[in-house]
């Protein structure tokens, strides 16, 4: 029984066991097909995203039309020549300077600011005051001050008080002066029958909108707009206007309209007054320059008539079109091989348009080949595609039955130059053709650095070195192009000619990483390495730095490494002085670099879809056609405009922005276009504007892109608080003296050359840059105040402005005595120093001297004697720092009251009061006070200072007084209206004088 039980038991394990075992491996049956079924998910999953990662997706591009004129026979007119207007501009030349005088309502109106714009592209000198009762002061001495007056509201002319008009309308009659005018219609306005103008036989009629806009066939005025052209469809998309009906035969209509209203009543928009009823030209608009896109076109061309050509741009713009980062994107936002492909048809149907247009690629070496292969595929067919048709079994110059293995040679060797992956396609052919294709030769080229870094984040070594690698990323094309055709003796289809080219840094770096010539060296040998790799014809004299980067705010390694590397002799950035506004962009040249204004079109790295345009297709439309990029065109005789590659990729938004332009462009405008080499674009924009050779050094720390270039920011400390600027001989070494006993005072470090002055602003030490300024001063203490000394810069007339742009906040310093003593003085120190002209002539010699006379003599009695012109040198000053900024001590106050005139000082530098009475000495033997030091010691200033010597004559003090007399009165005014008293020896000499 028991045994049966056992096997009872047994079996009923063994059941057990099975039923367990079947459940269980069931289980893991079904278990292991859903792990199977994971498994192939991630799979498939994986080998999709590298198939997609490799390979990409096609996108197809939105198609985008292009602009067709409506051209008639009447734009076939060419612009009247400029050589009616020679004996005028010569006659206007001799009666008044070449300046505008611009008065609006207020300093922030909407048209005023829209005036000045167009005046700042111009580069004309211009001064802005807001209409009061008083008219600013409009000669000097026999000469009028300005050419062309604007009123922003004609209305403030007409209605002038009589003496004012009186005033202003001679003036303009005796110095030839025109006047611009400007009338608007508010909306609040209910004029709408004709008004006759007081003393014009004029009528304007307010409120009326207009459509069907002309412009006059018979126009002498028309230059760059086109005579005769007709704008179909409302005139300024239905504004009100001021229509003008004239009653007098010196009026010429310049646009004119339909009134919608009435067909039949045509009436100007704009208006010549040509001066036969009063003597006064003068032109009119009937709204302000935004309101309708031919505006501003007329607006130029009526300066540039109205100056008999003085303020004039010529019809000519050199258009230049960089794509910076040509290989520089991301994954599937590369330009393709398609991309390339339209790229190329771009360029050929622009050099319809623009005589020997090109585009300009710059390239980063380092990232080419990087992406799938639709990215890749537009880096090869920039620079190189292999074997577009092959045959293995061929023969040309290899033995029959090697054929396959050169050719597998070759398509390696090829491979290990190049590190891009290649496809081996077999057709039907006899011969192996056309194994190479190449592109890069299409377009010209310019290099970045090799890793697209920043300049001013770059040592020298780096630098180098990365350029270097560019440069040899260039090269090995060329040594491929002599491979291919030594083995296979193949057609070389050299069409990169077609492009040009220019570098960057190798790997995109930014220069100001960087802090010295080494690195940067380092970054630059590679990507010219890259371009004689590739073969790619770079133009080596320019290049462009990423971001901008150690181009402005200077970034002397990256200056010293451009030419030593890659000899670049011209470079562009869009940040100097400012981004914007760009109106006020320009060029500066630095250790031999011109560096010329770049303009922007609207179009980022981001912007390769046009429905992710900011305002969509509308918004970029109406920048192309009479907006913002139109303008940018004709304001600028030379074009530089930056494009990224991204901007050719997608939605081809550059191709479909630029062709439109240069197609509008053409169309409305006697513009032309042309492409020249940068080089030869750059001698000619410094050669129309020599006045921006010289850089003008702003703040980098006021701005927040300037800030972020700089390779330290310990250069906002170092710059000073406050400037003694002179003049010389006055005491300017004494005050220096004195302010340096201050605790929490420190001054700049001695210059080995001019010791205690530094003189930056008034120099050739300005052309150094800023970083060679800011390491004239030490380290700044907390809540030190920071000074330098230089009594140069008071009467020099460049010193001013830039004192300004670098140290808009610094205080100023003036020490005024009689000019009479100053000039004697500087005779005699002059004298003490064995100057020649001191040395051999008497005093009253040197300023009886004439301008025709002895030209040593008249430099020389010019150098005596405009220092003391204070009251003129002052105003300079005046015009760019306000009155608060500015404090003048009384030389002669100095030397006798030291304490009272250093208290006052003090006060005006916000500086704790200190007791100088406690600090200085009244020398006896010297004259002056010295520094009491310690145990009863003194320090006096040196042996120059203080020298004793016989007083001038009679004839000297005379003549001077008389000489002296007028320029005494300005300045005796000028302090009065600064709130200063006047000093003894200015009440002595006015005296004297009368």
């Amino acid at each position: 029984l028991s045994e049966q039980n056992s096997m009872i038991r047994r079996r009923n394990w063994q059941v057990l066991c099975y039923l367990l075992f079947a459940r269980t491996l069931k289980y893991c049956i079904v278990r292991r097909q859903v792990w199977f079924l994971f498994v192939a998910v991630l799979i498939t999953c994986y080998f999709g995203y590298q198939w997609h990662g490799r390979f990409g997706v096609a996108y197809s591009p939105v198609t985008l039309p292009f602009y067709d004129c409506p051209a008639n026979a009447l734009f076939d007119q060419p612009p009247m020549s400029g050589a009616m207007f020679a004996a005028s501009r010569e006659q206007l030349n001799s009666k008044c300077d070449s300046k505008i005088l611009l008065l609006v309502e207020n300093q922030y109106s909407a048209l005023g600011q829209q005036i000045k714009t167009v005046l700042n592209y111009l580069k004309v000198p211009y001064k802005v005051q807001a209409v009061r009762k008083t008219l600013p002061s409009l000669t000097n001495l026999a000469r009028g001050r300005y050419m062309i007056i604007i009123f922003e509201n004609f209305n403030r002319y007409i209605n002038m008080n009589h003496w004012n008009r009186q005033l202003l309308d001679k003036y303009c009659k005796e110095f030839g002066a025109s006047i611009v005018a400007f009338m608007t219609s508010k909306s609040d306005q209910d004029e709408f029958d004709p008004v006759k103008l007081l003393g014009f036989p004029l009528y304007v009629q307010k409120q009326r909108r207009f459509a069907n806009a002309s412009l006059s066939d018979i126009s002498q005025l028309l230059y760059i707009a086109k005579r005769g052209s007709h704008f179909p469809g409302p005139v300024g998309n239905g504004s009100n206007w001021v229509g003008f009906r004239p009653n007098h035969s010196t009026y010429k209509p310049v646009m004119f309209a339909r009134d919608v209203l009435n067909a039949n009543d045509v009436q100007s928009l704009v208006l010549l007054d040509n001066g036969e009823f009063d003597g006064i030209r003068r032109l009119l608009f009937g709204n302000d320059l935004n309101s309708f896109w031919p505006l501003k076109l007329l607006f130029l061309d009526g300066l540039r008539f109205l100056s008999f050509g003085k303020i004039e741009l010529p019809l000519v713009r050199y258009l230049q079109i960089d794509i910076d980062d040509i290989f520089v994107g991301q994954e599937n936002g590369k330009i393709t091989k398609a991309d390339v492909e339209e790229l190329l048809k771009s360029q050929e149907r622009m050099k319809k348009h623009v005589t020997n247009f090109v585009y300009n690629l710059g390239f980063c070496g380092r990232f080419y080949g990087r992406g799938n292969d639709l990215d890749r595929s537009g880096d090869e067919m920039l620079i190189v595609k292999f074997f577009a048709s092959f045959k293995l079994f061929v023969s040309i110059k290899f033995q029959k039955g090697h054929e396959a293995k050169m050719c597998l040679c070759l398509l390696r060797i090829t491979f290990w130059i190049n590190q891009i992956n290649h496809r081996l396609i077999s057709v039907n052919e006899v011969a192996l053709q056309k194994c190479v294709a190449e592109k890069a030769a299409n377009f010209r080229w310019f290099p970045h650095q090799w890793r697209h870094a920043k300049a001013h984040q770059l040592n020298s070594t780096v630098f180098s070195s990365q350029m270097l690698q560019n440069l040899q990323f260039a090269k090995v094309c060329f040594l491929l192009n002599l491979i291919v055709v030594f083995f296979v003796g193949l057609l070389w289809s050299a069409q990169a000619e077609q492009l040009h080219w220019f570098p960057h840094s190798w790997a995109h770096m930014q220069a100001h990483w960087k802090v010295n010539v080494t690195e940067l060296l380092e970054d630059m040998n590679h990507n010219e390495g890259f371009a004689e790799q590739h073969d790619i014809p770079v133009q080596w004299s320019y290049a462009v730095s990423p971001h901008h980067s150690g181009v402005y705010p200077v970034h002397d390694p990256l200056y010293d490494a451009w030419k030593s590397i890659w000899k670049i002799k011209v470079t562009s950035t869009e940040q100097y002085p400012h981004l914007k506004p760009a109106s006020l962009r320009r060029g500066f040249v630095y250790k031999d670099i011109m560096v010329m204004p770049r303009q922007t079109c609207g179009l980022y790295t981001h912007t390769i879809f046009i429905e992710q345009f900011p305002g969509g297709k509308e918004r970029l439309d109406e920048s192309i056609f009479g907006g913002e990029l139109f303008y940018t065109f004709v304001f600028n005789p030379f074009l530089i405009f930056m494009t990224h590659q991204a901007n050719y990729a997608k939605d081809r938004l550059a191709v479909y922005t630029f062709e439109n332009a240069v197609r509008f462009i053409r169309c409305w405008t006697n513009l032309k276009l042309e492409t020249i080499s940068t080089l030869e674009m750059a001698e000619k924009y410094f050669q129309m504007y020599p006045q921006e050779v010289n850089p003008i050094w702003g703040n980098p720390c006021s701005d927040q892109r300037h800030l972020e270039l700089l390779n330290t920011k310990n250069l906002c400390k170092q710059f000073p608080d406050a400037l003694i600027v002179g003049p010389q001989k006055t005491g300017s070494t004494a005050l220096y003296t004195f302010l340096k006993l201050h605790p929490l005072v420190n001054s700049s470090l001695p210059h080995p050359k001019t010791f205690e002055e530094v003189q930056f602003f008034c120099g050739r030490n300005y052309l150094h840059g800023i970083n060679a300024y800011s390491e004239y001063f030490p380290p700044r203490q907390e809540k030190t105040l920071l000074f330098e000394k230089s009594a140069t810069y008071f009467d020099c007339d460049l010193a001013p402005l830039r004192v300004y742009s670098l140290l808009p906040h610094a205080k100023i310093i003036i020490i005024a005595i009689s000019p009479i003593k100053r000039a004697y003085s500087w005779f005699q120190h002059m004298k003490a120093h064995d100057d020649p002209t001191a040395l051999k002539n008497d005093f009253i010699d040197v300023l009886q001297s004439k301008e025709n006379g002895p030209p040593e003599m008249w430099k020389f009695r010019q150098r005596c004697l405009t220092p003391g012109h204070y009251a003129h040198h002052i105003e300079h000053w005046l015009a760019h720092f306000p009155a608060k900024q500015i404090h003048i001590v009384d030389g002669e106050a100095l030397q006798q009251r030291p304490a009272v005139v250093m208290s006052h000082l003090l006060d005006f530098l916000e500086l704790p009061d200190m007791n100088y009475n406690e600090k200085l000495v009244y020398n006896t033997k010297k004259g002056f006070f010295c520094i009491r030091e310690e145990f009863n010691r003194t320090r006096c200033l040196g042996k120059s200072k203080g020298r004793s010597y016989s007083p001038p004559s009679e004839d000297v003090r005379r003549y001077l007084i008389n000489y002296y007399k007028t320029h005494n009165i300005a300045f005796h005014r000028l302090l009065l209206r600064l709130g200063y008293e006047t000093p003894t020896w200015l009440q002595k000499e006015l005296q004297e004088s009368t």
